[in-house]
């Protein structure tokens, strides 16, 4: 490819020297170059001169270098660049023809998860009878991270195949302008919410991750997120599925148990029922393993290739956790004490372990009905985490903080966001030896109302 055409919509400040010269590849290190290379002095750990002046030795036909770069002296054209992470991504996708607008490609982002989520969609791919590629796996172990240059490699590579391509796209790639030039089908959020205990850096880490919503390739791309985050209810850009355990979503997880080596859970399709056995330990793999469902409901992927899909993965790495006893994760939007004292009755004649309750406080009710709820929690319930509605419309700590005072046995916790509410009621439930979580949360599901009408019976 010739330069001038390489160097088309990239952030040029200057070149200096023949654009009419042929590049036969790009390279980020001078060891890596090759004759008529493009060598892009980008994150080298020798001086830039030093850099440049090996790779030329090795016969690269162009050199790329910040604008602040003086090469008057240099013998092969010399482009300056003002950006140059930007620059990478663009003459990356230029070289490689633009490879992702050409494949089935899908963005994978949050703080946890990502490769999880990536194997998991793989395995449902497979046991549909195609296939899922995950994009850069071996490339970087340790770092689980493509530069633009590989990466736009890879893709071209699955030019043609009827394959899914599965991205990893971390906090650290969306700053760095890794993917600006990448075009998806669909984006999945693990999480929006990480939770620095400060607002600013809780805001800027949503709103940079929101800008992949920019790179889908239709209006009506689907957009996967996880309903009980924090942060899930300000995305709106895209065509919104949501996954969750606490709230209703398009999927939930139903029924959990949560064992040393896996879980067993109901997972609520629409229209359909299925039990799933996922061998693979923790509450964040059940998310894990609802986000790759979610997916797959968009896809057109019916619920039972789904269900084999799950239960045939297996974690890479074989993880195992410490539980005397499994935990029950059970999800209920009740309202009256009368009836939430007989599911907590009747949870106490399956278990003697104490029982941890999850309380979303919100304003469907009034203090008194609050008050009164929170009194059969105190009755029967070791621990009460609170949170709060997402999308209720006044503020709620004060409520919280009333029912929280007043409750005299169980002990009491806080947390802002679902997810981690939960988590912390496993952790608590763990420490204590509990078998039972009850959460009572602000809307209803088909599993809620199917399981509620054991609990009640």
């Amino acid at each position: 490819m010739l330069l001038n055409e390489l160097l088309a919509s990239t952030p040029v400040y200057q070149v200096r020297g023949l654009r009419r010269v042929n590049v036969a590849g790009l390279a980020l290190k001078p060891a890596d170059v090759k004759p008529h290379y493009l060598y892009i002095h980008i994150c080298s750990d020798k001086d830039v001169q030093e850099a440049v002046d090996e790779a030329i030795n090795r016969g690269a036909s162009a050199v790329c270098i910040s604008q602040e770069t003086d090469m008057d002296a240099c013998p092969v054209t010399a482009v300056r660049t003002y950006h140059m992470q930007r620059f990478l991504s663009a003459v990356s996708r230029n070289f490689y023809h633009n490879p992702s607008q050409h494949v089935d490609l899908v963005a994978i982002t949050g703080s946890h998860g990502k490769t999880t989520v990536s194997d998991m969609i793989a395995s449902i791919l497979g046991k549909q009878g195609g296939a899922g590629v995950v994009l850069g796996k071996e490339e970087d172990p340790e770092k689980r991270r493509l530069d633009s240059i590989h990466m736009n490699a890879m893709l071209r590579e699955n030019v043609g195949e009827r394959k899914t391509c599965l991205l990893e796209c971390s906090y650290t790639g969306i700053v760095n302008e890794q993917f600006r030039h990448i075009l998806f089908d669909s984006v999945i959020y693990t999480n929006l919410y990480t939770y620095f205990q400060n607002h600013n850096r809780d805001d800027k880490y949503f709103e940079i991750r929101k800008t992949l919503l920019e790179h889908l390739k239709q209006v009506n791309s689907p957009v996967i997120i996880n309903q009980d985050d924090y942060y899930a209810s300000r995305l709106r850009k895209g065509n919104l599925l949501s996954y969750s355990i606490f709230n209703e979503g398009d999927v939930n997880a139903y029924d959990i148990e949560l064992t040393g080596t896996g879980s067993r859970f109901l997972l609520i399709w629409p229209e359909a029922v299925s039990e799933v056995t996922l061998h693979a330990p923790g509450l964040y793999n059940v998310y894990n393993a609802l986000a790759a469902a979610a997916w797959a409901l968009s896809q057109g992927i019916d619920h039972q290739t789904v269900t084999s899909g799950l239960s045939a993965y297996r974690s890479p790495v074989h993880e195992t956790m410490k539980y005397n006893a499994p935990v029950r994760i059970l999800a209920d939007n009740v309202c009256e004490p009368d009836r939430l004292k007989r599911i907590m009755t009747n949870i106490g004649g399956y278990s003697k372990r104490p029982v941890t309750v999850v309380f979303c406080v919100g304003d469907c009710r009034n203090m008194e009905e609050y008050m009164a709820l929170g009194r059969v929690i105190d009755e029967h319930a070791a621990q009460c985490i609170f949170t709060a509605d997402y999308f209720c419309r006044r503020d709620t700590t004060d409520t919280a903080l009333k029912l929280a005072h007043n409750m005299q046995r169980a002990e009491v916790a806080h947390e802002l966001d679902h997810s981690k509410a939960l988590t912390k009621a496993v952790e608590v439930s763990l420490e204590q030896e509990g078998e039972y979580i009850l959460v009572i949360s602000p809307t209803g599901h088909a599993g809620q109302k199917r399981i509620s009408q054991r609990l009640t019976r």
